[in-house]
């Protein structure tokens, strides 16, 4: 599933900790909400772009690699703990999903003609 992430980072160190929380955000990370609005913003803005966009504005050619990727790092670690296991239907699945995202990208770069095929 597509999916989107923005953030805003800084060295506090408190991502996801006891002290994460609403009296600690007031009062070190953002007691203005600047940061805050600053984001909901920009959420705001991708969303109403995404909810009139024809094709969602996303990389699936970059996705699909990314999942290769992962594959591949389990494929690694299992080999590490000496588990043989049969990977054939995973890579298969991952290999049509890019060429899917491929196609994809044909299509919203405009590589081919985004009617072809289609019934009239």
């Amino acid at each position: 599933m597509p999916s989107t992430d923005i953030g805003s980072h800084g060295p506090y160190g408190v991502y996801h900790s006891v002290f994460d929380n609403y009296n600690w955000f007031i009062k070190n990370a953002d007691p203005t909400f600047a940061y805050l609005k600053e984001m909901s913003q920009v959420f705001g803005l991708e969303l109403l772009h995404m909810a009139d966009a024809d094709v969602l504005p996303y990389d699936y050619r970059l996705y699909g690699k990314d999942v290769a990727g992962y594959i591949e790092k389990q494929q690694k670690r299992a080999d590490k703990l000496g588990m043989k296991l049969n990977w054939s239907a995973l890579d298969d699945a991952s290999s049509k999903f890019a060429a899917a995202g491929n196609a994809v990208y044909a299509v919203q770069t405009g590589a081919v003609n985004a009617d072809a095929g289609r019934p009239s």
